[in-house]
């Protein structure tokens, strides 16, 4: 919402950026306010950017913290920001052309400490439905991913498989339609470093291509569009 409020010109805001070069401390090359942004910051800043080969402008993190600017496209983002807000947007006019009506449905199984367990469902090339849950004990997720299963006429359920196989397992038992994922198994592609880095290129080429339809979903587009790239040295890419 913030940053809608913020690019948005229709929504009439005078928005006001001000960078670290405008602050006291960098302006008159001294600690004019004890604990602001220091010229020494941002140097070290820029030296440990260039030192990795990685121009500062280029970097999210210098964006935001140095430039006061929102984070766009950039050669270590994996999917730009600009591209995840017009899944969003063509998510309706997808809904309405597509002859694809099968429902598929994912499950992230959360680790341990703050992680969710994570149910989405999508119909064609949209995301229909996406249930977060906290602190989700096993016998409950088998639970929520048969109702979802049944409720919902889901075709096939893919599930992350190597954290906890015991979901997927019981499930597969009880003779559901489920897909293993083991995201550390090799790549079908040798561009990338393992089966989940291939994934995330497929979803990554969905939204570049706009194919697929988001929900509008703050913490969903937050963490695609800080999903970062690198480049490992046998040349294979790994998010």
């Amino acid at each position: 919402d913030f940053y809608e409020h913020c690019v948005n010109p229709a929504l009439g805001y005078n928005v006001i950026h001000i960078p670290v070069s405008e602050s006291p401390n960098i302006k008159e090359g001294r600690e004019v306010i004890p604990g602001m942004c220091s010229r020494i910051y941002v140097e070290e800043f820029e030296s440990k950017l260039k030192a990795m080969g990685i121009d500062p402008a280029d970097d999210p993190e210098y964006q935001g913290r140095v430039l006061a600017e929102f984070p766009q496209d950039s050669m270590h983002t994996w999917i730009p920001l600009s591209k995840i807000k017009a899944a969003v947007q063509n998510s309706r006019r997808l809904k309405s052309e597509t002859t694809d009506r099968l429902r598929v449905a994912g499950l992230d199984v959360a680790g341990d400490g703050d992680d969710e367990t994570v149910f989405s469902v999508l119909e064609g090339p949209c995301m229909m439905e996406q249930h977060p849950f906290r602190k989700m004990l096993g016998p409950e997720t088998i639970g929520w991913a048969k109702t979802i299963i049944t409720d919902d006429k889901v075709e096939s359920m893919a599930i992350d498989y190597g954290f906890d196989p015991t979901v997927t397992n019981m499930l597969d038992f009880e003779k559901m339609p489920v897909i293993k994922i083991l995201f550390g198994a090799e790549s079908p592609d040798e561009r990338y470093s393992n089966f989940g880095t291939y994934m995330w290129a497929l979803v990554r080429e969905a939204i570049m291509m706009e194919q697929i339809g988001i929900l509008n979903d703050p913490i969903l587009i937050y963490q695609l569009s800080s999903r970062r790239v690198e480049r490992q040295p046998n040349g294979k890419v790994r998010t």
